[in-house]
């Protein structure tokens, strides 16, 4: 039996995330059309140009408080997951406002206060962040193949989130 490697994504895993995730919601296409069509065009807006799945590096990569990391097995992509550091859920349930309590912050609420856009982030902080700094992470983007359903995959993955998270100090 072959291994399971979780690590964090690399561009060239681009079009192999994609086309995961395009499967993974294909499965209600046979057996309830109306959730395929919704979960299609969830996925498709997801995917096309602008949203955070269309550049995965760009959107999940580059930005300090966003991760996203594959699973591999015998070279192939059979699942992801996105996490993202402190910030609020949108309807779509991606965060785009995040909190940064600085060390001189004299006041450091028990929930984040969102700033005003995500260009005025303050500088992350070096390693290891204060305790509050990030109240808690946020799964996004979560997908398995289904040839490796069942085999803890997923498993695997929620773990390498969480201990990302408590690293940064969430609860």
């Amino acid at each position: 039996m072959s291994s399971i490697i979780i690590r964090s994504f690399q561009e060239q895993d681009q079009a192999a995330v994609e086309a995961l995730y395009r499967q993974g919601f294909d499965l209600y296409k046979d057996f309830c059309p109306e959730i395929h069509m919704l979960t299609h065009w969830f996925i498709e807006d997801k995917l096309a140009e602008g949203g955070d799945m269309s550049c995965i590096h760009k959107h999940y990569i580059q930005d300090p408080q966003k991760r996203f990391w594959v699973a591999e097995k015998d070279g192939v992509v059979v699942g992801c997951v996105g996490g993202i550091l402190g910030g609020s859920v949108q309807d779509d349930g991606v965060s785009d406002e995040h909190t940064i309590h600085t060390p001189s912050s004299n006041h450091t609420p028990s929930h984040p206060t969102p700033t005003s856009s995500p260009s005025t982030l303050a500088p992350a902080q070096p390693s290891p962040p204060l305790p509050d700094t990030y109240p808690h992470v946020e799964l996004v983007r979560m997908c398995v193949s289904d040839l490796v359903r069942g085999d803890g995959v997923a498993a695997m993955l929620l773990n390498t989130l969480c201990m990302y998270a408590k690293e940064r100090g969430c609860r």
